[in-house]
């Protein structure tokens, strides 16, 4: 994607989703807030772009579905179970 540039930029793949605001921006330690980041770092286009290719795919993906509805249901280890184990 034109908007990432070279992807060799990233060190590690959270330095890449943080840039896709993919992950909270809250620090907590021991359960409890210590703070919040910079919600407005990172790419809106890149955050947009991820979040319209995920509604599309549990729209039309049986299996993104039903990771979106166990998502939902408050479940989220249930797709784990079904994922083999090489």
């Amino acid at each position: 994607m034109l908007e990432t540039g070279p992807i060799e930029r990233f060190e590690k793949v959270g330095n890449y989703a943080s840039y896709c605001r993919a992950v909270s921006t809250q620090w907590i330690s021991n359960g409890k807030s210590k703070g919040k980041g910079n919600k407005k770092n990172g790419n809106k286009y890149l955050c947009w772009a991820f979040s319209e290719a995920a509604e599309f795919a549990r729209r039309y993906d049986n299996k993104a579905r039903a990771v979106a509805s166990s998502l939902l249901m408050g479940d989220p280890l249930f797709f784990l179970a079904k994922i083999p184990s090489y």
